[in-house]
């Protein structure tokens, strides 16, 4: 939308012609304004980037070469664009010696024909610095109305990261203020961020614009009536002469500064609200918060349900909280929801006992995190459970683990079973694994004791995870079944436990 150099050059209608090209990507720089004079000095009355047109008086006579090049030293120190020289009576071509400085300063020289009145080449700058300029804010002023029904979508901080990356033609990420990101239009953007921030992130700050040649990054506080920013909108454009549009990013981040309040406010208050019902569904009041659970998390698990107890830092528990939020989208839909709440200083979740494997690879993918966990049972034992889980996250937390289900000292269903017979289909359901390798059912044992999850079950067998992977796949061919039956997987665990009695 902006005139460049280039363009008035080519302009079909003034018929100019390059002298000297000038630095690179002069031809291709902005100009909105042109100046026409015949002193050897303007300098005093230039601001930088404009055209200079003369009809080239001063530059005739004996002093020639001098004055040619005091012009274009004027011109250098002003910061000039590029100069037009009227070709005619006063000057029948454009002298060599004025071409040479031009070339020397990397400042643009072309000529205009006598056909061609300066007045023409003025008329041209400034009809086309007005259509730029129209264009900008018709442009701007679609982006606005872009940005505000973003802000007004359900997910409004998502949308105007988004918007803000697809308008500039780059990328966009919104941090918290404490530098942690919330959102990004692409994956491969926090090496770009964390420059940006430096020590931003916990204090207020102007508007930081950074180049290195490569990549052009502009990073904005989200404004607070505190004065102490809310978070920060880093956004970045790649390319050699790339530019950020700060008026796009300043907007943008007002935007998000108000969604991020009424976000921020309203995820406290569900927060609350979700310790609360925990609370009370904890204390075998369940039947009773129903209908305010189906509010908070899209209803209540389906039974047989297990307890876990989670404990780590406020930034690590936000995260587990965080990994767990695709449920509660999910849970408006899911017949078999996961409920789940700060209660004291821990994260208590209540999930069947079928979702508890991805709900384990879940917490784990945070780390940081003491869980503890009970078996599984039924909704009128949720008091009993809850007391297992927390007994179960202070043997973790002694023995320095990270997850530990509750201890094996009731009989439960293996001790309600017939030994013998038990021992007998055990042995007839494993045989494939005790024929091959004296290890086959210890590694299997491992890895339904972690939920099938790999990474943990590797470390308490002390191999590589990829390692176990592709023993369990050999198991699984081995026995012909499918592990990610939770049926056979529950047949495979009580077959392991009794092998282990």
């Amino acid at each position: 939308m902006t005139l460049t150099l280039r363009a008035l050059l080519e302009h079909s209608d003034l018929h100019l012609r390059v002298v000297v090209e000038g630095s690179p990507g002069r031809l291709d720089s902005p100009i909105a304004v042109s100046h026409t004079t015949d002193l050897v000095d303007p300098s005093p009355y230039l601001e930088g980037g404009e055209v200079v047109l003369t009809t080239g008086s001063a530059l005739a006579g004996p002093q020639a070469e001098e004055r040619c090049r005091e012009l274009v030293d004027a011109l250098d120190r002003a910061g000039a664009s590029a100069l037009g020289v009227a070709i005619g009576e006063t000057l029948p071509a454009v002298p060599s010696a004025l071409a040479d400085a031009a070339k020397s300063a990397g400042i643009a020289l072309f000529e205009v024909p006598d056909a061609t009145p300066l007045l023409a080449v003025s008329h041209a700058v400034a009809s086309e610095s007005r259509w730029a300029a129209r264009e900008r804010l018709r442009t701007e002023h679609r982006q606005q109305r872009q940005l505000i029904a973003g802000a007004a979508t359900t997910a409004p901080t998502r949308a105007l990261v988004d918007l803000t990356a697809e308008m500039l033609g780059g990328w966009a990420a919104l941090t918290d203020e404490n530098g942690r990101l919330l959102q990004s239009s692409r994956p491969g953007t926090e090496q770009f961020v964390r420059k940006a921030l430096g020590s931003r992130a916990i204090r207020m700050g102007e508007p930081d614009a950074q180049s290195d040649g490569e990549n052009a990054v502009l990073c904005y506080p989200l404004p607070s009536p505190t004065g102490r920013p809310l978070g920060h909108l880093t956004a970045g454009v790649e390319g050699p002469a790339a530019s950020v549009d700060p008026a796009l990013v300043s907007t943008a981040s007002t935007l998000l500064a108000l969604a991020v309040s009424r976000t921020a406010r309203a995820d406290q208050l569900m927060g609350r609200l979700r310790g609360t019902v925990m609370r009370r569904l904890l204390d075998d009041h369940a039947t009773a918060d129903g209908a305010t659970a189906k509010d908070v998390w899209g209803g209540l698990p389906n039974a047989p349900i297990l307890v876990a107890k989670v404990s780590g830092s406020t930034d690590d528990l936000m995260r587990a909280q965080d990994a767990l939020d695709p449920w509660l989208t999910e849970g408006t839909q899911s017949p078999d929801p996961i409920a789940f709440g700060e209660v004291g200083e821990a994260l208590w979740i209540v999930m069947s006992a079928l979702r508890a494997p991805a709900v384990w690879q879940q917490l784990e993918s945070v780390g940081g995190l003491i869980v503890g966990a009970s078996r599984p049972g039924g909704w009128d034992e949720i008091g009993l459970a809850r007391a297992a889980a927390g007994t179960a996250w202070r043997l973790a937390s002694d023995a320095g683990s990270t997850f530990t289900e509750e201890g094996e000292r009731s009989p439960g269903l293996v001790g309600s079973l017939d030994a013998d017979a038990l021992l007998t289909l055990a042995r007839e359901q494993l045989t494939p694994l005790l024929e091959r390798h004296g290890d086959d059912v210890a590694v299997l044992r491992a890895w339904l004791r972690r939920h099938g999850q790999y990474d943990p079950a590797a470390k308490d067998l002390g191999i590589h995870r990829h390692t176990l992977r592709r023993r369990i796949d050999e198991i699984a061919d081995a026995l012909g079944m499918d592990l990610d039956s939770p049926t056979v997987r529950a047949e495979l665990w009580l077959a392991c436990a009794a092998l282990e009695e």
